[in-house]
């Protein structure tokens, strides 16, 4: 007995021993999977009191002066009145500079007409302290009329044609006046590989882009820093009677090849007859320092800047110290089109209004935002984007449709994101209060991503659709509500996707300038979410519903379990097993496995019955069995006339599937 007793004991102390270990370990992994302590949403939904965005009084205005490029009339010796305008946009912003000087506000009427000029610097510490608050408007007279142009006409009987043996016009041909060489970007080795991304020339024939071909070969290396810069080491010339091809264009601007442009219209084309426009000025406009500004009914198209610095307007500036540095700004009803860049940048800014905007067709990025709170906007569209980056694969890193940093107490209404080669609308790092409603999102990258952010977030009426990679992908978030919404896969995409990285820090850069906290580091897990009301679709066999993307199981098994939770949720998927709870897809369940984690309530599996989603019509059929929830979920169809600019975008850009299959986050 005695020896029955040490052996019991003996296992008594080996299983206590086990448990003590286990039980610290498990403290340990809760104090890193900390987001799961609360699902407390008082104090942790979304708060719309104080969000104003700009107040602007434009009663203040003292003086108009009227700008018009194609009154007879029009000097840049005349007063500027309505009778007798200026000639320039820019001689307009420099009478305008001097009244901000004495503290009067100033409006810039910019009759119709397009004004190749740019790179114009506005800075309100250069104008004084008078300038704080004056109010600057500069807006155009007609809505789509008002052309601000990065690019300069090149006329067609300037260009040398070449021929063929039998007379033939193979191309034609024009000195090349410019070296604007390769811009590899400053996020050294996480920049394009590709050099197609590192160019900046842009061509455009009867108001229609010219596709860029590399006539000049380069080798890169990427640069081993953050910051460094590659080398390009030349490898040759392809001659362009040989590698041109209908609708393209290519550059040689090296002396020992002639420093020449070459451009091949399509087929058909009256050369004779056509607008040539050529791309030369890096941005538009900039404003640092700037308080009480209002933009409206212009159109900004055509800049040439680089990659990661450059947008035609631009809010800010980039560097200098951690402060606001743009205050009360109205943007309305403004075009940023076919930059090879950003359209539009707003860094360091605060108490913003962006409405009825549209940033599309941007080499990059249609809006970059770093740092800004009290904003709110309404009905902006930030559309086929990235096509360069896109062609040099640079899909994922570092820029989206709209890109939004370190954002607080932010409205974002009717906000439309088709077609970006890269992310649709990202809300990345430290952003804070933010409401999302009504968001358009279809065949993007990642129509819908939330990363490294304390929230709270309510998304509300989202249609995210044929996303090439996902379409809503939550990393490393927390304080999330996502209801009364449809997401659906239709082509391929997982409709769902989470990160459950246990490493991930954000800076609340925001609550440094308020005071709120000294910059240090604060550790960002994925954290409380909350589905409800919404469909949620595979529209192939090889999605997944909801799935882990990358991280650590044990963080995505414990937010299952704590710190998820689901009601009144309609699913529905071509195959049973379509919900992850484990890393990848290495343990999928059916929809009564997912509800015994996550304790999901009121689900359904029912298809929906949608009209027609592979051509993005989202409405219910008559006979849907949710055909009474369709007021609370708003289903909507893109017209005929965008679905085909997204097939035309497509085209220009030589899309293929494939190529965005892998796409990583970084």
């Amino acid at each position: 007995m005695k020896i029955i007793r040490r052996k019991k004991y003996k296992f008594i102390l080996v299983i206590c021993f086990f448990a003590l270990v286990f039980g610290l370990q498990f403290v340990h992994y809760r104090s890193w999977g900390e987001p799961f302590h609360s699902l407390n949403w008082t104090d942790k939904t979304f708060n719309s009191k104080g969000i104003t965005g700009a107040q602007i009084n434009e009663s203040k205005i003292q003086q108009v002066i009227h700008v018009d490029i194609n009154n007879p009339s029009a000097s840049d010796k005349n007063p500027g009145l309505n009778e007798k305008p200026l000639k320039t946009f820019g001689a307009a912003l420099e009478e305008a500079k001097q009244y901000l000087k004495k503290g009067k506000g100033i409006k810039i009427l910019v009759h119709p007409g397009v004004y190749r000029e740019g790179e114009f610097v506005i800075n309100g510490k250069a104008l004084g302290s008078k300038a704080k608050d004056a109010l600057l408007v500069i807006e155009g007279a007609e809505k789509g009329k008002v052309i601000l142009s990065g690019s300069d006409l090149w006329k067609p009987d300037t260009w040398k044609p070449v021929k063929d043996k039998t007379g033939k016009v193979l191309y034609y041909e024009h000195n090349w006046l410019y070296d604007f060489g390769n811009r590899g970007g400053a996020w050294g080795k996480y920049g394009p590989k590709q050099v197609i991304a590192h160019r900046s020339e842009m061509v455009f024939l009867n108001e229609q882009p010219l596709k860029q071909i590399l006539l000049e070969k380069y080798n890169y290396t990427w640069p081993d820093s953050w910051g460094g810069r590659g080398n390009h080491e030349y490898m040759g010339l392809d001659e362009p009677k040989y590698v041109l091809k209908p609708g393209s264009f290519g550059v040689v601007e090296l002396d020992e090849n002639g420093n020449k442009i070459y451009i091949r219209p399509k087929d058909g084309l009256d050369f004779a007859k056509a607008t040539v426009e050529v791309a030369n000025k890096r941005f538009l406009l900039r404003f640092f320092h700037m308080e009480n500004v209002v933009l409206r009914n212009l159109t900004f198209q055509h800049s040439n800047g680089e990659i990661e610095v450059d947008a035609a307007v631009m809010f800010g500036p980039w560097y200098g110290k951690n402060e606001f540095r743009g205050n009360n700004i109205l943007i309305e009803d403004c075009n940023f089109l076919w930059n090879n860049a950003r359209g539009l940048s707003l860094l360091n800014t605060k108490n913003v209004t962006l409405y009825r905007n549209t940033a599309n067709y941007n080499g990059f990025m249609g809006i970059g935002v770093h740092l800004l709170i009290n904003t709110i906007w309404e009905n902006n569209e930030t559309s086929f984007n990235n096509w360069r980056g896109y062609m040099g694969d640079f899909v994922s890193w570092a820029i989206g449709g709209a890109k939004i940093h370190h954002t607080r107490n932010g409205i974002f209404r009717g906000h439309q994101s088709i077609g970006n080669m890269t992310r649709g609308l990202w809300f990345d790092i430290a952003n804070r209060n933010i409401l999302i409603e009504n968001l358009t999102a279809i065949h993007n990258i990642c129509g819908l991503f939330l990363e490294i952010s304390p929230g709270p977030f309510l998304v509300r009426k989202a249609l995210v659709a044929d996303d090439n990679k996902v379409n809503f992908l939550i990393s490393n978030a927390t304080n999330i509500i996502f209801e009364n919404s449809i997401i659906h896969g239709v082509n391929g995409s997982n409709p769902v996707e989470f990160t459950s990285a246990k490493s991930r820090t954000f800076t609340d850069e925001i609550g440094e300038i308020l005071g709120d906290n000294d910059g240090a580091k604060t550790p960002i897990f994925l954290g409380a979410t909350r589905f409800e009301n919404n469909i949620i679709i595979a529209g192939a066999s090889n999605q997944a519903l909801i799935v882990q993307d990358t991280g650590d199981p044990r963080v995505y098994r414990e937010f299952l379990e704590r710190g998820y939770a689901g009601s009144d949720n309609v699913y529905w998927a071509p195959e049973k097993k379509v919900f992850g709870l484990g890393f990848k897809r290495n343990r999928m369940t059916d929809i009564q496995g997912w509800a015994n984690v996550t304790e999901e309530a009121n689900y359904q599996w029912i298809d929906p019955q949608f009209v027609d989603p592979d051509n993005y019509d989202f409405r219910l059929q008559e006979s849907s069995p949710l055909k009474d929830r369709e007021d609370s979920l708003q289903g909507r169809k893109l017209s005929s006339a965008k679905v085909q600019e997204l097939r035309n975008y497509l085209d220009f850009v030589g899309y293929e599937r494939k190529k965005t299959s892998e796409v990583v986050n970084e």
